[in-house]
């Protein structure tokens, strides 16, 4: 959101303090959308959808100077150093169902040696509680 929205600074935000604000929303391919929408679903009937787009970098264009809240998982957002107009808040994870996050490939698929390499290590890091460093 806007460093201008009214939620800004506050801690601890539960989905529902959201729906009073319209919303920029992830065109419906992305994942995070399918997440939304499990909540949205269960929680209204009435989304105020100011747009839906695919592109990330437009959804925090458009959030800028309106009142609108925007949705990103946090491994894929701009950090609030990158975007100073900006600011992150993290749903309260009481009202996000949990996704499933996987390495795979199609079977019989002979990766390169960097794709497999790569492969590697974010399963390692899946299966760890470590964060990828």
């Amino acid at each position: 959101m806007g460093r201008q929205h009214p939620l800004t600074g506050k801690p601890g935000l539960r989905f529902s303090e959201y729906l009073d604000y319209p919303m920029v929303l992830p065109d419906p391919e992305l994942g995070v959308r399918e997440l939304l929408d499990t909540v949205l679903l269960r929680r209204c009937n009435n989304v105020q959808v100011s747009a839906e787009t695919d592109s990330f970098e437009l959804m925090r264009g458009l959030l800028v100077d309106a009142q609108s809240i925007g949705f990103q998982v946090k491994i894929g957002a701009a950090s609030d150093d990158d975007h100073n107009k900006l600011v992150s808040t993290p749903i309260s994870r009481r009202d996000l169902p949990s996704a499933p996050l996987v390495c795979a490939q199609l079977r019989g698929r002979t990766l390169s040696v960097a794709a497999a390499k790569f492969a590697d290590r974010v399963s390692v890091a899946l299966n760890s509680t470590a964060p990828i460093g």
